[in-house]
């Protein structure tokens, strides 16, 4: 689906998403911060108590677990250690 005036030959035609994209050069040329909306949300809920969750903290332990060192690699670093 396009946007634009056939009838006008100064009108340029471009896409619907290429106008979602206009908006946000002109939005950020203006010195906007295109992501401002989603931090004030993210604040307010955070500011309420409602940002975290459980899936959101499973991942986070997760990723912390991830970064852990096995007990193999523990074993090797002391052996290493030792040399």
């Amino acid at each position: 689906m396009y946007v634009g005036d056939d009838t006008d030959p100064d009108t340029v035609r471009l896409p619907r998403d290429m106008q979602a994209v206009r908006k946000l050069v002109a939005k950020l040329r203006r010195g906007g911060d295109a992501r401002t909306d989603m931090v004030d949300r993210v604040r307010h809920a955070i500011d309420e108590g409602d940002y975290e969750n459980d899936l959101k903290l499973s991942v986070a332990i997760d990723r912390l677990l991830e970064e852990l060192p096995t007990p193999q690699e523990k074993r090797n670093a002391s052996h290493e250690k030792r040399k």
